[in-house]
């Protein structure tokens, strides 16, 4: 399914124009600062931080997500089943791939019976098929990871004790 003209734009270009100003309002402000022990530039900077925000949600994003599942990309995500899960942990944490760590109390894991799905705020949710889980590997003391042929999420992904017990019990298998 693709995504609006308006939103795949729309992200690239709020991404690159904030991060642009910030660090020229950020030059300026430190440029007077240094040279005349003048705040001004520095009150000025103020108003950028709330718009850097959610500039870097975006760019966390494309860290969680392959760029066509991204904010950047055209596609949209799989949605997660209209039914209630049978189980959801709360308040935990997670690593996608190699970019993107997550810690308490950002992350939901919600289990359904077709598939595992999983929310981190401001970043955004995904939902991973059954199917599509290979094999879940004890790395360390609670701590699991969850190999998936799955395109909308970045793989390998690392999971509390908790969730992988529950995964096991519903017959994905556990490597150590």
């Amino acid at each position: 399914m693709q995504k609006t003209v308006f939103t795949y734009w729309f992200c690239r270009i709020y991404v690159l124009g904030v991060f642009l100003l910030f660090y020229w309002v950020l030059g300026v402000a430190l440029t007077r600062f240094v040279a005349t022990r003048d705040t001004s530039g520095f009150e000025r900077a103020v108003f950028v931080v709330p718009a850097f925000f959610p500039a870097v949600c975006f760019v966390l994003n494309w860290a969680a997500f392959p760029i066509p599942y991204s904010v950047f990309g055209n596609r949209q995500k799989t949605p997660a089943p209209n039914n209630e899960p049978y189980l959801v942990v709360d308040r935990s944490w997670i690593v996608i791939g190699r970019h993107f760590r997550s810690t308490v109390p950002t992350v939901r894991w919600e289990m359904f019976d077709s598939g595992l799905g999983v929310a981190v705020q401001c970043i955004g949710r995904a939902f991973i098929p059954r199917k599509n889980m290979v094999r879940i590997e004890q790395c360390s003391a609670g701590k699991f990871l969850l190999e998936h042929t799955c395109n909308e999420i970045r793989s390998p992904i690392f999971m509390p004790e908790a969730v992988a017990n529950a995964l096991c019990r519903d017959g994905i298998g556990l490597t150590t």
